[in-house]
């Protein structure tokens, strides 16, 4: 009912007999909000920013991306 507007607004399509309602879903995203407020997940979260804020590890993932998205593009490869 109101979830089926909400999720109408936001352009998402329902499962087919699902009748809209995604009940896996608040349960991860619960257990995410744990995780990123707990000890474990504040170091992990840390961890990642100064990883992406080093520049030769930047420069790595650049390359990955590239060579995922040549990969990707190629047909038969």
């Amino acid at each position: 009912m109101a979830g089926d507007r909400v999720a109408a607004l936001h352009g998402a399509r329902p499962k087919p007999g699902t009748h809209g309602e995604r009940s896996d879903m608040p349960g991860v995203i619960q257990r995410l909000k744990q995780f990123a407020q707990s000890p474990q997940g504040r170091r992990t979260i840390e961890q990642a920013r100064r990883t992406a804020a080093d520049p030769r590890r930047r420069a790595q993932a650049q390359r990955l991306f590239d060579k995922l998205r040549t990969r990707r593009s190629t047909p038969g490869v």
